[in-house]
């Protein structure tokens, strides 16, 4: 009866899954659901899953609703985060999706796993490809706002979506972390770790 089981903190950690596992989903999926379960139950295991699924299956798919039907494999059907992935697919033409969205999961906490999962769905499927868009619209619409802002960025990332200069040049190469012992990384290295993690995984799975 926790309802902080629900909540998004699971969804936020599991990005990674996905971008080291590019091409396969259900392995991104099975890691992020051993992680989730660590911390959630229920929906706040199924939307860490989607994630982390969606984005091991982005690189691999024609499209992004490929990827999205594909990552829909590793969530149950009868689940609220599957609905929650609908209505997000069906809001991205719609003029009124934030309202709508809002109004849809008023009861629920701002920061809970299938509003914020609605809205981050919404995001990248009505940007048309523009990642500047994806990312101001997600944070634009209230909720988790940080969080939703990093996943959909990420997510826009492996689509090739381009990123304008105006969105790297502030970081001047580097990134500040929360790691013990570090404060801060240079962004190649931290890209080039992440990358040898993939390919770790890659030829030992």
């Amino acid at each position: 009866d926790n309802a902080f089981n629900e909540w998004i903190g699971a969804q936020i950690r599991t990005d990674l899954y996905g971008w080291v596992c590019p091409g396969r989903p259900a392995l991104a999926a099975a890691m992020a659901q051993r992680d989730a379960a660590l911390s959630h139950r229920g929906e706040g295991v199924y939307g860490a899953v989607f994630v982390a699924a969606l984005g091991a299956a982005i690189p691999a798919s024609a499209n992004l609703d490929d990827a999205i039907d594909t990552a829909l494999e590793y969530i149950p059907d009868d689940s609220e985060t599957r609905a929650a992935v609908h209505f997000g697919r069906e809001l991205s033409s719609a003029s009124t999706a934030v309202d709508r969205l809002h109004e849809r999961y008023a009861n629920l906490s701002p920061v809970h796993t299938l509003n914020n999962l609605a809205l981050v769905v919404w995001a990248v499927c009505s940007a048309d490809g523009d990642f500047g868009a994806a990312i101001g619209n997600a944070v634009a619409a209230g909720l988790d706002t940080d969080c939703n802002g990093a996943t959909v960025g990420g997510l826009m990332g492996l689509t090739g979506a381009a990123i304008p200069d105006s969105w790297t040049r502030p970081w001047h190469g580097r990134i500040g972390v929360g790691l013990a012992g570090f404060a801060e990384l240079e962004l190649e290295d931290l890209t080039a770790r992440t990358v040898a993690v993939a390919q770790n995984i890659r030829e030992s799975n």
